[in-house]
């Protein structure tokens, strides 16, 4: 009985409870152009009545509904209207619908499928995921759809604000459409461990990738352009942000994002050890969140004249910082939490640190450390502190967008703001000057200036670069207040208008930012020449050239360079080289360079060998029976002679004295003559004469031509007669 007692009470509760869970008509607030502004009902299902046609921003935030139904006169979903709907799980967008805010279903963690009616003209639902019609937009993935990754359709080009926000997935992939990934798009994801961007994105917006601890490693392409705040914040696995090379605003190293230029650090991934990290001389500006939750222990910042918001918060270990004497902003909580913080090393003095804006705000780490300075005595502070940056030309902005902002200082300084983010002012005077409530100094009073703000200021968010005019002759204070994201300013001017221009405080957000001087007409500049870059070396064979562009218009000129008679090039090589013979010294050679012909490294000489090889030998002078004759040697290798006695002949021989024709007591060349002479007929001798018997040599009773070749012979001490 008791049971059946209790059986029943929990049903009549169950139907005391679903009769109270229906929304109540009087909660809901309609005006009379059928917009539901509020809804005052806690109730578990909402039926949203016929006739309302648009659903005001936020009308819902929070409420406990599981389920809702929407009118087909429904036109219009501003933003926020679903946030923080912890329970409901399902949507269907009636088919009139033709406009839906941002972040309309941010944080509904049962929110599993939404779906569109038939016939509506502006959206679509592809398996519980929201686009607009074209499938170029997408809206939102609903939080609690199940699955673990998730590929982007081909069509999308845009990712809204929050399309991603929490939900489940470990893997998101996007095609090369994707141009765009809006701001907290896939923040607080607890499972994103991959995430494959496209190679069209060229805007990634603020806090996209916020609290994704589980990202260890993302690509970034080369078409990206603009980045936002806090993309990679509190990603605390993250070790490597790699951007693609080739790209026009951003690089990165060793996993390390900088712009373009390496003028700034816009993220060191919280993820990676700072220990052997060392800041790059070029870098001047840490952008917002640049080192947040670094493990650095020190860090040098020498160079560095810009600090961001958070540049350098929540670096727990950070014990020693190091500033340099061109350090001219600080920003709020630039160094808030770094509770170790005791030692700041800056290279200016006293004078020079007072000129820094410091923004006290979250910034106390820093200014309550122990103070050293290490610059001496007292230097001038800049009195602009933006870097210089190359001269500019109308081609070198980027193009011109859709104007979202425009107005005037005055009939003579107009100003528009386009979609890009350039604000240009033109004309010439001096602009209004505004007073902020931060700048008071209590409670406003009469006698005191009303507080008002520039009108830039609501478009703070908005204001990357500014084109300035150099008709202007005074910058009024607070022009440029808090418009923290200003990078460059495009002067139309030279520096000394730029220094004599009259700008008042608060505009540090436009001092601070990188300066660029137009370009002047070349004809009529007066060029300051850098130090010239060689584009084609000097040797010693041919002259080089040297370019060198003017600093302020950028015009080059081309110079000669000298030959240069220490860079010989072309190689070597070795001339007059000669072999030592057995007369003859040798010589090692020049050494001669191929380029310009000059004596490198001079030869050496070799001392001849003195191992003469001589030939059989010549007799140059006949041995005679009163005189010795003479024998020549000629060398064959170098031609050098020698000469060695023939012995007299022997007068007592009966040969000899048979073979001494003339009777002069030696066998002569006259001897050999004469038997020839007789020989040949030419001259006569008795047959039984002396001279006959003598020139008959062979003993055969006449006197032959053989008789005269003997005797020759033996005159010249060739043959001795027998």
């Amino acid at each position: 009985m008791k049971k059946a007692l209790c059986v029943f009470l929990s049903l009549l509760l169950c139907f005391s409870c679903a009769a109270t869970a229906a929304a109540d008509d009087d909660d809901l607030k309609i005006d009379g152009d059928g917009a539901l502004y509020q809804y005052d009902g806690d109730a578990d299902k909402v039926v949203v009545p016929e006739g309302v046609t648009t659903l005001e921003e936020g009308v819902f935030v929070g409420k406990s509904l599981s389920e809702i139904t929407l009118p087909n006169s429904l036109e219009v979903i501003e933003s926020y209207v679903f946030s923080e709907c912890k329970n409901l799980k399902a949507v269907t967008i009636p088919k009139n619908v033709k406009e839906i805010g941002e972040y309309v279903f941010d944080y509904c963690p049962s929110l599993k499928n939404i779906s569109v009616a038939a016939g509506n003209q502006y959206y679509k639902s592809v398996d519980g995921v929201l686009f607009d019609k074209a499938g170029e937009l997408l809206l939102r993935y609903p939080e609690a759809k199940s699955g673990a990754s998730y590929a982007v359709p081909d069509t999308v080009k845009t990712i809204a604000p929050g399309a991603f926000y929490a939900t489940s997935l470990s893997s998101v992939t996007m095609g090369d459409n994707v141009e765009a990934i809006k701001c907290y798009s896939f923040e607080d994801c607890p499972n994103l461990a991959e995430i494959k961007i496209g190679k069209g994105v060229k805007t990634i917006g603020e806090w996209v990738f916020g609290n994704d601890k589980k990202l260890t490693a993302i690509d970034l392409p080369a078409s990206l352009q603009e980045f936002g705040t806090f993309v990679f914040d509190n990603c605390t696995g993250l070790t490597d942000i790699n951007v693609a090379e080739g790209g026009a605003a951003y690089t990165s190293v060793d996993g390390v994002m900088y712009t373009k230029d390496m003028r700034t650090v816009v993220k060191h991934p919280e993820g990676k050890s700072a220990a052997d990290y060392t800041l790059p001389d070029t870098v001047k500006r840490l952008a917002v969140g640049a080192f947040t939750r670094c493990d650095f222990t020190e860090i040098d910042l020498s160079n560095v004249t810009y600090i961001e918001m958070c540049g350098l918060n929540e670096c727990k270990q950070l014990k020693k910082v190091t500033l340099g004497a061109g350090l001219t902003d600080i920003e709020w909580g630039a160094f808030s939490h770094d509770e170790a913080l005791t030692d700041v090393y800056y290279s200016g003095n006293a004078s020079t640190w007072k000129e820094i804006n410091i923004d006290k705000d979250e910034n106390g780490c820093l200014l309550n450390a122990a103070l050293h300075y290490t610059g001496g005595a007292d230097v001038p502070h800049p009195s602009r502190s933006g870097e210089i940056g190359d001269p500019w030309r109308p081609e070198d902005l980027p193009p011109a967008g859709r104007i979202i902002f425009e107005g005037d200082w005055g009939e003579d300084l107009p100003y528009t703001l386009d979609a890009n983010g350039t604000l240009t002012i033109s004309g010439s005077g001096a602009t209004f000057g505004y007073v902020t409530v931060e700048f008071q100094t209590g409670w406003w009073s009469p006698g005191m200036p009303l507080p008002t703000w520039s009108p830039l200021h609501a478009y703070k968010e908005s204001i990357k670069r500014v084109v300035l005019t150099s008709g202007m002759t005074v910058l009024g204070p607070n022009v440029f207040f808090e418009c923290s994201r200003i990078t460059d300013v495009y002067y139309d001017g030279t520096p000394e208008q730029w220094n004599a221009l009259d700008i008042r405080e608060g505009n540090e957000y436009l001092t601070g930012a990188v300066i660029h001087f137009r370009a002047p007409d070349p004809a009529t500049c007066a060029h300051t020449w850098d130090a010239g870059t060689v584009t084609t070396a000097a040797t010693c064979a041919a002259t080089g050239e040297i370019v060198y562009t003017c600093v302020i218009c950028n015009t080059t000129k081309t110079e000669t360079l000298p030959k240069d008679t220490d860079n010989h090039t072309g190689g070597t090589e070795i001339r007059n080289a000669a072999e030592a013979t057995c007369g003859k010294a040798g010589y090692t050679g020049d050494t001669y360079c191929k380029g310009c012909g000059a004596v490198l490294t001079p030869g050496e000489t070799i001392p001849a060998t003195g191992n003469h090889t001589w030939d059989e030998g010549k007799i140059t002078k006949a041995a005679t029976a009163s005189a010795e004759g003479e024998k020549t040697f000629t060398c064959g290798i170098c031609e050098a002679t020698k000469t060695e006695p023939i012995p007299k002949l022997a007068p007592s021989k009966e040969e000899f004295r048979l073979g001494d024709v003339s009777g002069d007591g030696e066998v002569t060349a006259e001897d050999a003559r004469l038997t020839l002479r007789a020989a040949v007929g030419l001259e006569d001798y008795a047959a039984s004469s002396a001279e006959f018997l003598a020139a008959d040599a062979t003993k055969d009773n006449a006197v032959t031509a053989e008789d005269a070749r003997l005797i020759l012979r033996a005159a010249v001490g060739l043959e001795t007669l027998v």
